[in-house]
């Protein structure tokens, strides 16, 4: 049942904006997490790599994020998907009609592509040995590392979850529009 609710649509523009604004918000604080897990992998030289830096970033671009992760996923919400039917599945390949269907599934996949590649990226870094050099960009002797990327991180799950949110904005994009029926107006002769 609860995958049911996953993979079909809702009808409330407010939960995925809420969703989309929560998802976008969360991509800082998960770099960072994933960073403090393991630095080494991020920061492989000890000479000129600290923690401090993403920190600092992280504390300056904070407020701005937010701001700006409460405006975009609005857009696409409550501008473009305003009076569509529920219950679309996502995966539904042949919803709408056929040229507007081809051109957002494209830009869907358009989307997709680079979490695609980067969750591939994540799965290859995981399971095979990585070198890792880091000079400091030419100043500091190089430090070279060999190691797997942690198998503990969470930008690959929020990943999937912001795939997740665009293969529902495609599928209410596609989903027929619902019109609310309207009780007729009393005549004058009743």
């Amino acid at each position: 049942m609860r995958i049911a609710a996953i993979r079909t649509t809702g009808n409330s523009r407010i939960v995925y904006w809420v969703a989309g604004a929560l998802l976008l918000w969360l991509v800082l604080p998960i770099g960072m997490l994933d960073i403090l897990i393991e630095p080494k992998w991020f920061a492989p030289n000890p000479q000129c790599d600290s923690l401090g830096v993403p920190i600092s970033w992280l504390h300056q671009a904070l407020i701005p994020w937010t701001l700006l992760s409460l405006v975009v996923p609005a857009i696409p919400v409550f501008i473009i998907v305003r009076k569509r039917v529920a219950g679309a599945d996502i995966f539904d390949l042949h919803l709408g009609t056929a040229p507007w269907n081809w051109i957002v599934t494209l830009l869907t996949a358009a989307a997709l592509l680079p979490i695609i590649f980067d969750m591939g990226r994540y799965l290859w870094e995981v399971s095979v040995l990585q070198t890792i050099t880091g000079d400091c960009g030419g100043s500091a002797e190089p430090v070279t590392l060999t190691m797997r990327r942690p198998i503990i991180q969470f930008t690959p799950l929020w990943e999937a979850g912001f795939a997740l949110w665009i293969l529902h904005l495609r599928a209410l994009i596609l989903s027929p529009r619902s019109f609310k029926q309207f009780a007729p107006l009393p005549s004058a002769e009743a």
